[in-house]
């Protein structure tokens, strides 16, 4: 499976749902394997509010027919940022 190349910002997210709908979810192990730290210079401190909004759109549109109603809520909260 590819990263969807329409996104940046949520590519990420987008593909582990694409391989959560073929594979299933995930196994959940005790071991930690990564370590993320929350910086002011990290890649996501800069997107801008107008591409976070563009792709929160693509993501919609590929899932809309999946989504529950607290997922549209949550779409708006963060659409309307």
């Amino acid at each position: 499976m590819e990263f969807d190349e329409n996104l940046i910002w949520l590519m990420d997210v987008d593909y582990y749902k694409r391989c959560h709908d073929e594979f299933g979810p995930p196994l959940v192990i005790d071991d930690i394997l990564v370590v993320n730290r929350l910086h002011g210079s990290q890649v996501s401190a800069g997107i801008p509010k107008k591409l976070v909004r563009h792709e929160l759109r693509i993501v919609k549109d590929k899932y809309v027919d999946q989504m529950t109603l607290a997922d549209r809520l949550y779409y708006l909260k963060k659409i309307l940022r």
